[in-house]
């Protein structure tokens, strides 16, 4: 007896019930498949396709049904009618993808450059240095659509503050030309909305920011910490973070450091106030080790 893929059964038994744009396509191709056989095929496929919604796939009593049917022949055709469908789908999706992408290297060339100052600086913790830069645009009208940096793979994750965005990198020397490519704010609100994320958004203005870093050094990375009446507060020797807390180790619980805006991704204020003493405080930088690129969570003493 032919063994039905239970992943297949899922999507193209139950998950037609649901609507979305690719399941719909999907389901239009295979429908148009079907049209081509003839109707003794249809009614047979169709009663053993109603098999499947009486018992769970794993249920002895699915195989035997299926079995005393005769579906096997017809289970067969119906996984290739399938398979023939989504071929045909990944065929017109990468053509997509190909007229999508050439269209945004056009807009990438046209790139309307914003000509201003980007501060920059280099910090290391623990033997492993990092460039953090901040591009001088409103946080709130602007996202970063990506960002280029001549003759290096880096991760550049950013984060939004009240008087810019903030990107940082882990770094190996000193010097790097980089381009960093924005669109509208808006952009991006389509882009992860739930009714967007099917089509291929394009933007419909690209800016661009480059600036050549040149560094003399990277600074310590330092926390400091004071008492303000009966309060404990702590700093970093930063303008931003990424992302930093405070842990009280012993009973598992976490202070987020404050958001340095009111936006979404939002960069963390270099500093928090604390009713207790803490146990760590710790901070958060993106790490690439070889092709491994992860979040890392550095532990800091204070000064």
């Amino acid at each position: 007896m032919h063994r039905i893929r239970p992943v297949l059964v899922f999507l193209f038994i139950f998950s037609f019930s649901f609507s979305d744009p690719i399941t719909e396509t999907l389901e239009k191709y295979v429908n148009q498949e079907l049209e081509k056989k003839d109707i003794k095929f249809r009614k047979k496929l169709d009663e053993c396709l109603s098999v499947y919604k009486k018992y769970y796939y794993k249920d002895e009593r699915l195989k035997e049904e299926l079995e005393q049917k005769g579906c096997d022949p017809y289970i067969k055709e119906y996984e290739r009618l399938i398979e023939k469908a989504t071929e045909r789908y990944s065929r017109e999706l990468d053509l997509k993808i190909k007229k999508a992408e050439k269209k945004i290297e056009e807009k990438i060339k046209e790139a309307k450059e914003i000509r201003k100052k980007v501060d920059y600086f280099g910090v290391q913790i623990n033997g492993e240095k990092f460039v953090m830069l901040k591009l001088p645009v409103e946080a709130e009208k602007f996202s970063i659509y990506k960002v280029e940096i001549k003759g290096e793979n880096l991760p550049t994750p950013h984060c939004r503050s009240e008087d810019g965005i903030w990107i940082h990198f882990p770094a190996s020397k000193k010097a790097y030309d980089l381009t960093v490519y924005l669109t509208d704010i808006d952009f991006e609100k389509k882009l992860f909305s739930s009714k967007e994320k099917t089509k291929f958004l394009i933007p419909d203005k690209i800016y661009k920011i480059k600036t050549k870093i040149k560094l003399s050094s990277f600074k310590k990375l330092n926390l400091f910490s004071e008492k303000s009446g009966k309060k404990f507060v702590f700093r970093f020797n930063l303008p931003a973070v990424y992302y930093a807390y405070a842990s009280y180790d012993f009973v598992g619980v976490k202070k987020e450091f404050p958001p340095a805006a009111h936006a979404d991704n939002p960069c963390r204020k270099p500093y928090i106030t604390l009713e207790n003493k803490p146990d760590s405080i710790f901070i958060r930088f993106i790490t690439l080790k070889g092709n491994n690129v992860s979040y890392k969570d550095f532990r800091v003493a204070p000064n």
